[in-house]
C-alpha cells in the first residue's frame, strides 16, 4: 500500500485584469512562483486597454492570456466574469477560482499561506463564497466600507446568513458554473456578485461554502506608494480619496444594482 497522500482536485484560476499602465507586473513577477504551484492552470482575461507588455510578460511566464473584445463595466461585468469563467473551464480543471488579478497578486505576497489554505479548501465545496474578515473589510476607504456595507446587509435579508458577499471572489466546482452558464439570462451586471449565491442556493445537492480572509484587504494601495508618501501617509491618502463626490457615485450606484439584483434572484 502506497503511503503517498492522495492528490488533491485541480484547481485552476480564472482572473479578470486591468492594467494599462503595467503598473502590477513586478508585484505579479514575484508572486508567479507560488501562483504555479497553487493553481493548476491559471487563465487572465484582460481588458482592452491593458498594457502589450503585461500580456506578453504574463504569457512568457506561462498563463494562459485572452484579452476582452470590449471593456466591462460595472453594467456588464457580470457577463465579464461569467465569459472568464467560460474560458477557463475549457482547461480541465475541476474546481477554479475567480478573482481579480489584483486582489490575487497582494494575497499572494501578503498571506501566501491563507492563500493555499483557500485554494485547498475550494474542492470541498461547489460554491466557496471569499470574504473580509473585519479587520480586512476595515482597510478600505469609507466610500467602499459603507456602500458595500449596504449590499451586504441586503444580500443577508435575501440569503438568511450576514455574509461578505462584495469582494469578489469565489471558488466553483464545474457542476456549480455548468449552472451559471446555462442562465437564459445571466446577471448582466456587478451584481452577480449576490446574484450567483442567490441562484446556486437554490439548486439541489449544491454544496455551499464561506470563508472571511485576511488577504481580500484594499490591495490598491500597493502601487500607489509615490502618491502615498506626497500625501504624509497612508491615512492622509485615504483621506483625500473619500473626499471625492465622484467616487461616493460612482460607490452609490454600483450598490443600486447590486441591490436590485438582490431583488431580482431572492
Amino acid at each position: 500500500m502506497s503511503d503517498r497522500a492522495p492528490a488533491r482536485p485541480p484547481v485552476g484560476l480564472a482572473a479578470t485584469h486591468h492594467d494599462p499602465d503595467d503598473a502590477m507586473l513586478p508585484q505579479a513577477l514575484r508572486v508567479l512562483p507560488l501562483l504555479h504551484d497553487l493553481y493548476a492552470q491559471m487563465l487572465v482575461l484582460v481588458s482592452p486597454e491593458t498594457g502589450q507588455r503585461t500580456v506578453d510578460t504574463l504569457a512568457e511566464h506561462g498563463l494562459r492570456v485572452e484579452r476582452q473584445a470590449e471593456p466591462a463595466d460595472i453594467d456588464t461585468l457580470g457577463l465579464t466574469r461569467l465569459d472568464t469563467i467560460r474560458r477557463a473551464s475549457s482547461g480541465g480543471a475541476a474546481h477554479l477560482q475567480l478573482c481579480d488579478w489584483d486582489r490575487l497578486i497582494h494575497w499572494a505576497e501578503a498571506y501566501p499561506d491563507e492563500l493555499r489554505e483557500v485554494v485547498e479548501a475550494i474542492p470541498r465545496h461547489d460554491l466557496l463564497i471569499l470574504g473580509r474578515t473585519a479587520r480586512a473589510f476595515a482597510t478600505h476607504p469609507r466610500v467602499q466600507r459603507d456602500t458595500e456595507a449596504l449590499i451586504n446587509h441586503a444580500f443577508g435579508l435575501a440569503f438568511g446568513q450576514p455574509l461578505d458577499v462584495t469582494a469578489a471572489s469565489r471558488g466553483l466546482s464545474r457542476r456549480a458554473w455548468e449552472a451559471l452558464l446555462a442562465l437564459p439570462q445571466p446577471e448582466p451586471s456587478s451584481g452577480n456578485d449576490c446574484a450567483w449565491p442567490l441562484y446556486l442556493a437554490r439548486v439541489p445537492e449544491l454544496v455551499i461554502g464561506y470563508a472571511a480572509t485576511e488577504g481580500l484587504e484594499w490591495e490598491t494601495p500597493d502601487r500607489y506608494g509615490d502618491d502615498i508618501a506626497r500625501a504624509g501617509g497612508l491615512d492622509a491618502w485615504i483621506a483625500n480619496y473619500d473626499a471625492d463626490p465622484q467616487r461616493w457615485e460612482f460607490r452609490l450606484r454600483l450598490a443600486l444594482l447590486e441591490v436590485a439584483a438582490v431583488n431580482r434572484w431572492r
